[in-house]
């Protein structure tokens, strides 16, 4: 049975199609964040990323669909350019700017579906340190309330 109706039934000589859940992770499309910002909080942030933290060739389509909480088919990836100083990708820069901007807690998944170092490579994400955050975590916050 083809992978795309392994939920299907046959009455006479129709299919009929039955979507549940785990389908769209199934080579079709991928999980994604919820965000809780507005479309245009998520546009500022955007240009306010590729700055320092995001490398300037991601486009804001992808950007986008990584945060519509709905799935999205594609294999390409948000490259994490912002780095610490040991000269490796800053991670807890990245769980925070998660934080800041999803529902919910950031998931060592989604991580590995759309975020990459700058040799496409993936980022184990940093475990929270209680009480600590970067210095990244109140710039952060600032271009959110700007």
């Amino acid at each position: 049975m083809n992978k795309y109706f392994k939920n299907a039934y046959v009455s006479q000589f129709n299919v009929k199609y039955i979507p549940f859940e785990k389908d769209f992770f199934d080579g079709q499309q991928k999980p994604t964040f919820k965000t809780k910002l507005t479309d245009l909080q998520l546009n500022h942030f955007f240009e306010y990323l590729k700055i320092e933290c995001i490398d300037k060739n991601t486009s804001y389509n992808l950007f986008r669909a990584v945060f519509n909480g709905k799935g999205y088919a594609s294999n390409e990836k948000i490259k994490w350019i912002l780095l610490n100083k040991k000269k490796v990708p800053h991670k807890s820069a990245l769980r925070e700017f998660l934080e800041l901007t999803i529902d919910g807690k950031p998931t060592q998944k989604i991580i590995d579906n759309w975020f990459s170092d700058v040799k496409g490579e993936p980022i184990k994400l940093a475990k929270p340190k209680k009480g600590e955050y970067s210095n990244y975590f109140s710039d952060f916050e600032k271009a959110l309330k700007e």
